[in-house]
Protein backbone atom coordinates (compact mmCIF):
# COMPACT_ATOMS: atom_id res chain seq x y z
CA UNK A 1 0.00 0.00 0.00
CA UNK A 2 1.22 3.47 -0.84
CA UNK A 3 0.28 6.25 1.54
CA UNK A 4 0.38 9.74 0.04
CA UNK A 5 -0.43 13.31 0.92
CA UNK A 6 -1.52 16.04 -1.47
CA UNK A 7 -0.76 19.65 -0.51
CA UNK A 8 -1.71 21.38 -3.78
CA UNK A 9 -4.73 23.47 -2.77
CA UNK A 10 -4.14 24.69 0.75
CA UNK A 11 -4.81 21.70 3.00
CA UNK A 12 -3.25 18.28 3.32
CA UNK A 13 -5.31 15.46 1.81
CA UNK A 14 -4.16 11.97 2.79
CA UNK A 15 -4.93 9.02 0.53
CA UNK A 16 -3.81 5.46 -0.12
CA UNK A 17 -3.20 3.71 -3.44
CA UNK A 18 -3.23 -0.08 -3.67
CA UNK A 19 -3.17 -2.56 -6.53
CA UNK A 20 -2.86 -2.20 -10.29
CA UNK A 21 -5.34 -2.00 -13.11
CA UNK A 22 -8.29 0.29 -13.72
CA UNK A 23 -8.61 2.77 -10.85
CA UNK A 24 -11.53 2.77 -8.45
CA UNK A 25 -11.90 5.74 -6.10
CA UNK A 26 -13.60 4.94 -2.80
CA UNK A 27 -15.01 7.96 -0.98
CA UNK A 28 -16.17 7.54 2.60
CA UNK A 29 -19.03 9.36 4.30
CA UNK A 30 -19.14 11.94 7.06
CA UNK A 31 -17.40 11.06 10.36
CA UNK A 32 -15.48 8.21 8.68
CA UNK A 33 -12.10 7.58 7.02
CA UNK A 34 -10.52 5.47 4.29
CA UNK A 35 -10.33 2.70 6.89
CA UNK A 36 -14.00 2.04 6.06
CA UNK A 37 -12.76 0.20 2.97
CA UNK A 38 -10.44 -2.23 4.79
CA UNK A 39 -12.54 -5.27 3.80
CA UNK A 40 -13.61 -4.13 0.32
CA UNK A 41 -10.14 -3.07 -0.86
CA UNK A 42 -8.60 -6.59 -1.00
CA UNK A 43 -11.61 -7.87 -2.95
CA UNK A 44 -11.24 -5.11 -5.55
CA UNK A 45 -7.48 -5.68 -5.81
CA UNK A 46 -8.08 -9.42 -6.32
CA UNK A 47 -10.44 -8.51 -9.18
CA UNK A 48 -7.64 -6.55 -10.85
CA UNK A 49 -8.44 -2.98 -9.82
CA UNK A 50 -6.29 -0.23 -8.38
CA UNK A 51 -7.95 1.23 -5.26
CA UNK A 52 -7.54 4.91 -4.41
CA UNK A 53 -9.01 5.79 -1.02
CA UNK A 54 -8.72 9.35 0.28
CA UNK A 55 -9.39 10.59 3.77
CA UNK A 56 -11.63 13.60 3.16
CA UNK A 57 -10.50 16.92 4.61
CA UNK A 58 -11.25 16.88 8.34
CA UNK A 59 -11.25 13.06 8.49
CA UNK A 60 -8.74 10.29 9.13
CA UNK A 61 -5.14 11.34 8.48
CA UNK A 62 -6.05 14.42 6.42
CA UNK A 63 -5.79 17.98 7.77
CA UNK A 64 -8.53 19.34 9.98
CA UNK A 65 -8.52 23.03 8.97
CA UNK A 66 -10.41 25.61 11.00
CA UNK A 67 -11.50 27.49 7.87
CA UNK A 68 -15.09 26.41 7.01
CA UNK A 69 -14.32 27.10 3.34
CA UNK A 70 -12.14 23.99 3.33
CA UNK A 71 -15.22 21.81 3.76
CA UNK A 72 -17.07 22.83 0.60
CA UNK A 73 -17.72 20.63 -2.41
CA UNK A 74 -15.62 22.85 -4.67
CA UNK A 75 -12.63 22.72 -2.29
CA UNK A 76 -12.88 18.91 -2.10
CA UNK A 77 -13.17 18.69 -5.89
CA UNK A 78 -9.96 20.74 -6.27
CA UNK A 79 -8.18 18.17 -4.12
CA UNK A 80 -9.34 15.25 -6.23
CA UNK A 81 -8.32 17.02 -9.44
CA UNK A 82 -4.87 17.75 -8.01
CA UNK A 83 -4.07 14.15 -7.06
CA UNK A 84 -2.15 13.55 -10.33
CA UNK A 85 -2.48 9.78 -10.23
Amino acid sequence: MTEKNCFDVGAELHYSVQGDGHPVVLIHGIAASNYDWVYLTPELINCGYQVIAPDLIGHGNSNKPRDPGCYTFSFLYQHFVSLNL
